[in-house]
């Protein structure tokens, strides 16, 4: 099985790209198309003193990210607060879209995120 996956992709050259060329190769070769994304792209959602908010203002760029979305095979997020938020405001189907947490588990870091041991070595 063939992928490939996009990141945070939202121009216009880049919506191009992906429903031009990548969209037709996935279908035509049985692979599939991931839209990757770890935070919220909807500049209703992002806070005014982030200086990031204006590139996701334009109402294309929303269009573009809303176009992608919905044409990705799967989407991957890293929360399930971010699944349904793609789901609830850019209508992607819940199906699509796989919450992958971007966290180790804690049984990678042993002892080293100790709260309480922290806590004493801060006292």
């Amino acid at each position: 099985m063939t992928s490939v996956t996009v990141q945070r992709w939202i121009n216009d050259a880049q919506r191009d790209l992906f429903m031009k060329f990548l969209k037709p190769l996935m279908d035509a070769n049985s692979g599939w198309l991931i839209y990757e994304i770890d935070d919220n792209m909807s500049s209703d959602f992002i806070p005014k003193f982030n200086r990031g908010r204006a590139a996701f203002e334009p109402k294309q760029i929303q269009d573009n990210i809303r176009m992608m979305l919905n044409n990705a095979d799967f989407v991957t997020v890293t929360t399930d607060y971010l699944k349904n938020f793609y789901h609830e405001h850019y209508g992607v189907p819940l199906e699509n879209i796989i919450a992958i947490p971007n966290l180790l588990p804690k049984w990678w870091f042993g002892d080293r995120y100790d709260p309480e041991r922290k806590l004493k070595q801060y006292s």
